[in-house]
């Protein structure tokens, strides 16, 4: 879930990324969450292995916080999944219509889709990518 170049390792940035979404949920700077940053990777290679991964989740500073923000993740994860119906790793614009018609339970316009697309995908290029639904469904959990 936080390996968002698919290269199999968390880095320290990606897991930036996800912390720095979650700052004031932490109630840190950015200067503190580096700090943390470094804390975790403890043979300091630059990646979070799974020993230093299980330990952060298990007795890692902020670890409760950081436990939720992981599994609210893992949840749109899987709605991403469930609408992205051709394992492209995007969703179309035909699919984000299902979403948003299962969202809130009503048929809408074209023009309503598209109003809603273009405000949800932020890079212009047609397609919704998990970051971008992310940001526009972290608080709203879609119906499974």
């Amino acid at each position: 879930m936080l390996d968002s170049d698919g290269d199999g390792n968390i880095s320290i940035s990606e897991l930036e990324v996800l912390l720095m979404s979650i700052k004031s949920k932490l109630k840190m700077t950015s200067t503190e969450i580096s700090k943390l940053l470094k804390s975790y990777d403890a043979d300091g290679d630059g990646h979070i292995d799974t020993r230093e991964f299980l330990s952060m989740i298990t007795t890692g500073e902020k670890r409760s916080v950081i436990r939720k923000a992981l599994v609210q993740r893992h949840g749109v994860r899987e709605a991403f999944k469930k609408y992205d119906k051709d394992n492209s790793g995007f969703i179309t614009r035909d699919e984000f219509r299902k979403v948003v018609e299962d969202k809130y339970q009503a048929r809408l316009r074209t023009d309503q889709v598209d109003q809603m697309m273009a405000n949800v995908d932020k890079n212009e290029d047609g397609k919704i990518d998990y970051e971008e639904f992310y940001k526009a469904f972290r608080y709203f959990p879609v119906t499974k």
